[in-house]
Formats: C-alpha cells, structure tokens, sequence
C-alpha cells in the first residue's frame, strides 16, 4: 500500500494523526541504543552481574542471534536469563536493573525532529519503546 501524503496531511488537519514512534527516534534525541544496541547492552549487563549464574556458551548464543539479525528472540532470551528465579522477567531485580542502567541519564536534546513531532500537536503518539522519553519531552 502506498500512502499518500495528501491523506497524512488530511488526517492531521483533522486532528487524527497518530504518529508511530520507535527507538530511532530515541537513539536520535537522546543517543540511546537501538535495539541491536540494546540487545549488546544486555548482553554485557549479563557478563558482568550474572558471571556464575549465565555459561559462556549462552553469551555467544545470545550475540549469534543478535549478530543473525533476530533480535526478538534475542532479547526474549535475555529476559529469561535476566529472570533468574523470577516468575516474570519484568519482576526480577535483574532485568530492572538493566533497564535502569541502560536508560537512567536520559538527556534529550532539542532537535528539529522532536520540534517537528511537538509541531503536530497529536492527541496521541504511540511507541513500544521502553525509555520514558516522549513522556518528558
């Protein structure tokens, strides 16, 4: 499906604009990591604080898919290993505790694309990013 501008620039004037926003937009304002960056960072993270716990051999498979370009299973595979004796990957001290180092300092900067998203005035923007950075834009 091609889109049209015309239909973008009518679905703004009507106030119905919904701008999709991803980690690009992240890596760009605020020089977080993309998600093959992401994927490294938790990759290190595992290395440094989970060095008895996580085998060598589950490092290397972790990169390997990463490097192959398959990036959710990557990181499906470090919310696992990041688990431990978790029941949830999002309640383990170690995977908020990733998060938190990866996306502690967010220092964006203005730029003219935030001025340009700002500038639609969307009731909405959506993402799946996990950084708080179109909230304290």
């Amino acid at each position: 499906m091609v889109m049209r501008l015309d239909y973008l620039q009518q679905a703004h004037r009507n106030g119905n604009l919904i701008p999709v926003v991803g980690a690009g937009y992240s890596a760009a304002i605020a020089d977080l990591p993309s998600w093959p960056g992401l994927v490294t960072s938790g990759i290190e993270y595992a290395r440094t604080n989970l060095s008895k716990q996580v085998s060598l051999r589950q490092l290397r498979a972790l990169e390997s898919m990463a490097a192959a370009g398959d990036l959710l299973t990557a990181f499906s595979s470090l919310q696992q290993i990041l688990a431990q004796d978790s029941a949830e990957h999002y309640e383990s001290l170690h995977y908020q505790g990733f998060l938190n180092e990866v996306f502690h300092a967010i220092s964006p900067a203005s730029s003219p694309l935030s001025d340009a998203l700002r500038s639609l005035s969307s009731r909405v923007v959506l993402t799946t990013n996990y950084d708080t950075l179109l909230e304290e834009d």
